[in-house]
């Protein structure tokens, strides 16, 4: 009978340590797809910002972001206007730097 009660308490133990692990698995799951939802919907702002700016110079044909050398408070890329000017940008805290690719 002791070693029932010893048994019982392991499975209770066990129980508690397993839904613990789950609801931290899942609170860490639901914090990722928060942040990249909020990654994805500032990128989609800045995105707009860029067009908006670089719309002044003339029709975009192409928009590119550069992954590799952007972070956090930096984005960076280039603009192809249909009269084939290049343009390579900055984008940081709303503010944009381009120069226009000499050929």
């Amino acid at each position: 009978m002791f070693y029932d009660k010893i048994k019982v308490m392991k499975i209770k133990k066990v129980t508690l340590v397993s839904a613990a692990l789950a609801g931290i698995s899942g609170a860490l799951l639901t914090s990722l797809i928060i942040q990249r939802r909020l990654e994805e919907q500032r990128r989609d702002k800045v995105t707009r910002e860029i067009r908006q700016f670089f719309n002044q110079f003339g029709e975009i044909e192409v928009l590119y972001i550069n992954e590799f050398e952007s972070d956090q408070k930096h984005l960076y890329g280039g603009v192809v206007m249909k009269d084939n000017t290049v343009y390579h940008f900055t984008h940081q805290e709303g503010h944009i730097d381009y120069t226009e690719e000499k050929r």
